[in-house]
């Protein structure tokens, strides 16, 4: 993992898993709450995402963050920022989110 973001100064590559990536927010994507613009997101590829997950999803043209709710057997995306959400699998799953990181 590339550590050149400055949210993520002084913490060791060897603290994060091999599988781990960083996801920065966007500014104007329009989300309020816990997740803000400018936080960094660690996620950890994963094939399935537990219910309540944070989950890093593949859409279209983009890579999206939304949560993940368990129905049955099967797994739907919800957006954080409101919209539609979808039914989804392991094709669209890019990984879960572990920890976030904001810089105050």
């Amino acid at each position: 993992m590339m550590l050149d973001s400055p949210v993520l100064a002084g913490l060791s590559p060897d603290y994060f898993a091999p599988s781990a990536f960083a996801v920065e927010v966007r500014a104007g994507e329009g989300c309020t709450g816990a997740i803000i613009e400018g936080d960094v997101l660690i996620a950890e590829e994963r094939s399935c995402a537990l219910h309540d997950d944070l989950v890093i999803v593949r859409e279209a043209d983009a890579y999206v963050l939304m949560r993940a709710f368990r129905v049955g057997c099967r797994v739907r995306y919800l957006s954080m920022c409101g919209g539609e959400g979808m039914w989804g699998g392991p094709d669209r799953l890019l990984g879960v989110v572990v920890r976030q990181i904001r810089q105050y």
